[in-house]
Formats: structure tokens, sequence, C-alpha cells
């Protein structure tokens, strides 16, 4: 996505060459967003699949983690990648055009 890089096997990840320094938690949220990369992804999604509990979409857990990958993938004024999508949860990648 844009000149973001994610390497599972290494546990690695960069933006236009600059490593990401992400927790344990940010980094599999970030492959999950990878993997379903210009797709909106709900929270009960994500609580699922990431952090194998729905009741986790209940708390502020993801909201942190998301505002955490937010600050560190998006710095020096780098073109916005993770989105909020009211309503409907998180998307990674280009919003599409509304009408």
């Amino acid at each position: 996505v844009e000149s973001l890089v994610v390497d599972e096997a290494a546990r690695a990840a960069s933006r236009a060459g600059r490593p990401l320094k992400l927790l344990p938690r940010q980094f599999a949220l970030l492959v999950y967003l990878m993997k379903h990369a210009n797709k909106v992804v709900s929270r009960r999604a994500i609580a699922r699949d990431v952090w194998g509990d729905e009741t986790a979409m209940w708390t502020n857990v993801i909201t942190v983690n998301v505002n955490g990958l937010r600050k560190e993938i998006e710095r020096d004024g780098q073109l916005v990648l993770v989105h909020t999508v009211r309503g409907c949860g998180y998307l990674l990648g280009e919003l599409p055009d509304r009408p």
C-alpha cells in the first residue's frame, strides 16, 4: 500500500524505506489491514481476528492501537493511509470517492 512494506517472516515493516517501530499488537494489526487493503474492516472483525476476542471491540484497545499505528506510519506529513470509516470500521489505503 503506497510506500508501506511489511515482511511477516522478519516481523518488520517500513514506509518509504524508513523502518517502523511497532508494538507486537500494532504489527499484527498492520498485517491484518494490509491483507485487507482498500477494504473497510469492522471493529468486530479486528477484535476477532487480531485480538482473538470479540469483546475487545467494546473497549478502547483497538482505537488505541490504531492511533499508535497511525502515528508511526503517517509521520512528517506523509499521505494518510489509515482511515476511520464512521459506523463501519477502518480502511488501509485510499478512501474511495464518495458521490
